[in-house]
């Protein structure tokens, strides 16, 4: 009997001596976020370890780390229930978990139990009570309507590691770069002095790229090894015409600087790029650089004299050198961080990333700010809200050129692990991506200039507001097979009435004869823009002129060349608008893109002609223009309700592209919102698409 006590007690003391070095290794690994790693330790069918409560709460943040929610919470409730006074973590970890799933209401009930299990003096009750306050935010936050839908780009992208920085190719919609810290990256893992260590080193970021393909992003390939080395790379963004790549490269994170890349090909590159002139040193604290039209320059750092943890700085471009950089002030700024800036194209709204705990709903939050320039001032940060914000860090916003689309990082648990790269889809076009004729970024105002608020402007009763009715003249047509050969005569009479009648906007529509329906828009829509062309040259605003090519030839049309239409619209009453000779549009009469009420759905907007088969596979094609804009837009069906419209988005949508929308038309005019609410009165339907039924 003896003897058999014996080997009990030494199989226990071994069971027990294995265990806790199994944890220390895991935590070792933990702590070197090597979690799958530490996991798979864990988890080895042992039956001692099966019931050590240290193990299965090590296993719980493991998985919760690594996204495996459900998981994480059936282990952290059975400690909860197995144990009168279980660890504290237990809460902490089911509070994050429930955040995570925007359950805030709970998650905020399960961090004050946390609370009520430690200590005053525990570092952990102040990270505890601004998450709280965030879970509050998060509840006030959550039933606005959503401004985007938000999809991950996939696994063909994302790993179980980390992405981020999120860049758009300049020249190519369809072309993604970003940076990661993945397997396979150059240098291999290394220890924080550089040394290689294959069991806790960490691999350093490289650059890489990506492509759009029928609407799922994949081809993902690392940048030339000129570019990408054993250091950490960080892709920055693109010079203005998109000739030179801006990049960060060093041993850390605080060690290194932005370089220049000119694209030359690989027989005539150095094995050094050129340095960034700025001020940006990242000895000084300065971090995710952002540099706008070749000379602003915004970027985020811990310098001294800002108002505490990350700020928002800006450096200008001017006279061959770069100024001082300057603290973006106190409405954009606050004692917590604010990081990742992005510029729209107009100059005027800025994006970035927040955590402060009056303002976000989870860690790094993205907010938008306008400059006001009346008032030279920014307005109030604005939580851009979910979707696009969750309780996870969301960094790295950027807008796209075509007004709908977004790219953003995000540590949200619906990924792969890490930071995964999410594209954000706007049901409405931006504004502040419309760039004006001319225009200079907004300027930044010392602290001490800024302004009082003034009071805020009460809206009129709903009551108060009748809606006037919109108007549409008879049309007329000229036709050209060049330039030159414009009616002269006919556009000067033209020009005159739309002097006379300024709250009048000019419908240019034109008619291609070709054959394939590709070429035949985008043959129309460029003789549309030589007759636009003569009116902005003549002193006729840009924002008056809309520009259509639509596919279905109008009947009489022969020969070569292209037939431009044209027609008055106004949102006003003007009964003695004028006839311009003819009495009925080249456009069968009751054709649906000619009525008063009509609904397209777009589906892209590029800078050149686009053949994707889309455009011959579904009825009603059309591309269009508005000289403000500057880019061509693509649009499918016509449709008398918006039901029938928002259908059929779903089938545009299926055949991927995923940021398709619907728009309405009144008169064959394009109606934005503004236009939309003042026609509702004769367009009851219309009340439908403002409010997205």
């Amino acid at each position: 009997m003896r003897y058999l006590f014996l080997a009990v007690f030494f199989s226990w003391t071994t069971v027990l001596l294995f265990s806790q070095s199994t944890k220390e290794r895991a935590k070792e690994l933990m702590a070197n976020t090597k979690y799958s790693d530490a996991l798979s330790l864990l988890s080895r069918n042992n039956q001692w370890e099966a019931q050590d409560e240290d193990i299965l709460l090590l296993k719980a943040v493991c998985q919760y780390q690594l996204n495996q929610l459900d998981e994480a919470e059936r282990i952290l409730n059975r400690l909860v229930e197995a144990e009168e006074s279980p660890y504290p973590e237990c809460w902490l970890y089911l509070g994050r978990i429930f955040h995570h799933r925007n359950q805030f209401a709970e998650a905020a009930a399960f961090y004050k139990n946390f609370l009520r299990s430690i200590s005053q003096s525990n570092p952990q009750r102040g990270v505890v009570v601004n998450a709280i306050k965030r879970c509050a935010n998060g509840l006030a936050i959550q039933y606005q309507k959503g401004l985007a839908f938000v999809e991950n780009l996939g696994r063909e992208v994302n790993t179980e590691q980390e992405e981020f920085n999120p860049i758009l190719s300049p020249n190519s919609p369809d072309r993604l770069y970003f940076s990661s810290i993945r397997t396979g990256n150059m240098g291999g893992p290394r220890d924080r002095y550089g040394r290689p260590d294959e069991q806790l080193g960490q691999y350093r970021s490289d650059m890489y790229s990506c492509s759009n393909q029928g609407g799922i992003w994949g081809s993902t390939k690392s940048m030339h090894f000129l570019l990408n080395s054993p250091q950490r790379e960080v892709l920055l963004g693109f010079n203005r015409d998109g000739s030179v790549l801006y990049y960060f490269k060093g041993p850390t994170a605080q060690e290194g600087r932005i370089l220049m890349d000119t694209f030359q090909r690989v027989e005539e590159r150095t094995l050094r790029s050129d340095p960034f002139p700025g001020p940006f040193q990242v000895r000084s604290g300065d971090q995710a650089a952002f540099i706008f039209n070749d000379t602003l320059l915004l970027f985020a750092s811990s310098r001294p004299g800002g108002y505490g943890g990350l700020d928002l700085y800006e450096s200008r471009y001017a006279n061959g050198s770069w100024s001082k950089p300057k603290n973006l002030g106190p409405t954009i700024n606050s004692p917590f961080d604010e990081t990742a800036p992005f510029l729209s194209r107009n100059g005027k709204t800025i994006y970035f990333s927040s955590n402060h705990p009056e303002r976000s709903i989870g860690g790094l939050d993205v907010f938008k700010n306008s400059f006001v320039a009346s008032k030279q001032r920014w307005t109030k940060p604005y939580n851009v809200g979910i979707p696009i914000n969750s309780a996870g860090d969301d960094v790295d916003f950027r807008l796209a050129k075509d007004g709908f689309t977004a790219y953003f990082t995000s540590t949200r648990k619906d990924g792969f692990g890490g930071r995964d790269i999410y594209a954000a889809y706007f049901e409405d076009f931006l504004p502040e991506q419309e760039v004006p004729i001319s225009y200079t970024p907004a300027p930044v105002v010392p602290v001490d200039d800024y302004p009082a608020l003034p009071p805020p402007i009460a809206k009129p009763p709903a009551t108060s507001f009748t809606p006037p009715p919109v108007v549409a003249s008879s049309m007329t047509n000229i036709s050209y097979t060049s330039a030159n050969s414009l009616d002269e005569e006919r556009l000067q009479s033209i020009k005159r009435q739309l002097i006379d009648y300024p709250e009048s906007q000019l419908i240019i529509s034109a008619y291609a004869k070709n054959e394939a329906i590709p070429d035949r828009l985008f043959e129309g829509i460029t003789s549309a823009e030589k007759v636009a062309d003569w009116f902005t040259q003549n002193g006729i605003s840009p924002d008056r002129l809309f520009l259509r090519a639509p596919w279905q030839l109008p009947e009489g049309i022969k020969g070569i060349g292209a037939e431009v239409e044209l027609s008055f619209y106004t949102s006003t009453e003007e009964p003695d608008l004028p006839h311009l000779g003819v009495e009925q549009s080249l456009f069968a009469p009751k054709a649906t893109l000619n009525a008063g009420l009509c609904y397209k759905v777009q589906f892209v907007s590029v800078k050149k002609k686009y053949t994707h088969p889309a455009i011959t596979m579904a009825n009603e094609p059309m591309v269009e223009l508005s000289p403000k804009v500057g880019y061509y837009r693509y649009t499918l069906g016509a449709f008398e309700d918006y039901a029938s419209a928002k259908q059929f988005q779903q089938q545009v949508r299926r055949m991927g592209f995923k940021s398709a929308f619907v728009v309405p038309y009144t008169y064959g005019m394009r109606a934005d919102n503004k236009m939309a609410r003042a026609a509702t009165t004769q367009f009851p339907d219309l009340a439908n698409y403002l409010n997205r039924k």
